[in-house]
């Protein structure tokens, strides 16, 4: 049983994270040449507001053959780690879905594949973005060690007291 639990809180450096985001949206805005991508640059507001006031509300943009979702900045959820429960949340990321269930010619379907290679190469190289793929889903994270202004741990112990008769 848990007899010590541990909150992790991290403020991020918020307007590195929307200069990235803004920098990923739009390269593929600018330079995919994919359809709707062009309006993709109008939600730049919306983003940079989930990202400068941390909520955990994400985002998507879509385009056939494209799906790019911010996961907004996650909630602490409890996990159980060497006998104690730690409070803690995945880095912020993006999902870039091509599994879109929109048929998409060949010639596009590489088309795609091809820019997103390019853009994430240039987000991991000068954004320090990292990627990292689960499932058929390519992840791009702000990793907290890169992104983190500051991380403060809070340990607390569990006291564990019997429940009141009625």
């Amino acid at each position: 049983m848990a007899r010590t639990a541990e909150f992790e809180f991290v403020e991020y450096r918020k307007e590195e994270m929307i200069h990235a985001s803004t920098q990923l949206i739009h390269n593929y805005a600018r330079y995919s040449d994919l359809q709707g991508t062009g309006q993709w640059t109008r939600v730049l507001l919306n983003l940079a507001a989930i990202i400068r006031n941390s909520r955990t509300e994400g985002i998507k943009w879509a385009t056939p053959g494209l799906n790019i979702t911010f996961s907004g900045i996650p909630q602490n959820t409890p996990g159980l780690e060497d006998g104690r429960i730690i409070y803690s949340a995945d880095e912020p990321h993006f999902i870039l879905d091509q599994n879109v269930p929109v048929p998409v010619r060949p010639v596009l379907r590489t088309h795609i594949e091809r820019v997103t290679e390019a853009i994430v190469d240039e987000m991991r190289d000068v954004y320090k973005l990292e990627p990292r793929k689960k499932d058929s889903l390519l992840y791009l994270n702000f990793p907290r060690r890169l992104y983190a202004e500051r991380v403060e741990v809070v340990r607390a112990e569990i006291i564990v007291a019997p429940s009141p008769k009625p």
